[in-house]
């Protein structure tokens, strides 16, 4: 690593600390969008709270609940974490890119995986600002994370070659590339095979993946700001 970014160690740990810090903010907000949500889902539109089963995270961003009532709170709170997301991810993984420009392997890998979070940010804020334009939606729905569940898969393979880092990187990052691959294996299925367990898989599966995550990266943030504090050069 080059001596200007060497003399910013605590400015980088730094930035790892915040990455857990607003991710774990990211979480509070989700869940605070979910208990704000007005009513009304997929199966029933006369219910008064999300459905876990039946209402998927993009109904907390639309302009009114499925239920037919104003649902301002919740996209606020929404689309403010969406945003906060997109933002702290890019951020996340281009510092991270930093510490593999040692080896060409790595180096490439952490390139091609840094630069397909920022499509990934991309194709999110289009899913924040296409809510009930189908099918517009439902098709960037699909690239956004699949973007995303690349670069995890490929920062996995880095990790897993870096010894500088804690097992709590390590293994986290192998927790979610596994759920990355699971849940594009069940979203492939659901299209497959339709009906209510496709529903089940856009609406309950795509949430439990979405809190997994998030708590993934919280640990993340930890996991590299513990690893750069102990690092002797970064």
């Amino acid at each position: 690593m080059n001596l200007e970014v060497l003399k910013k160690r605590k400015w980088v740990k730094s930035i790892f600390l915040g990455f857990a810090i607003f991710s774990l903010i990211i979480l509070i907000m989700f869940i605070l969008a979910i208990i704000s949500y007005p009513g009304g889902n997929i199966k029933d539109n006369t219910t008064t709270k999300f459905n876990f089963l039946w209402n998927t995270m993009c109904d907390l961003g639309a302009d009114l609940a499925l239920n037919g009532e104003s649902n301002t709170l919740s996209q606020i709170l929404f689309r403010s974490a969406m945003i906060t997301y997109i933002i702290i991810l890019i951020i996340f993984f281009s510092i991270l890119w930093l510490f593999f420009r040692e080896k060409k392997v790595t180096k490439i890998l952490s390139s091609i995986g840094s630069i397909l979070v920022i499509f990934a940010g991309a194709f999110y804020i289009g899913v924040i600002y296409t809510i009930g334009m189908h099918p517009t939606h439902n098709t960037i729905l699909i690239f956004a994370p699949l973007f995303e569940f690349l670069a995890i898969i490929l920062y996995t393979i880095i990790i897993f070659r870096d010894e500088r880092f804690l097992k709590l990187n390590r293994y986290t990052f192998l927790i979610m590339s596994l759920l990355s691959i699971t849940y594009m294996i069940l979203a492939i299925s659901g299209a497959l095979v339709r009906g209510d367990f496709n529903l089940l898989v856009q609406r309950l599966g795509h949430t439990i993946f979405n809190f997994t995550i998030s708590t993934c990266y919280v640990l993340q943030g930890i996991g590299v700001f513990l690893s750069v504090k102990k690092m002797k050069v970064i």
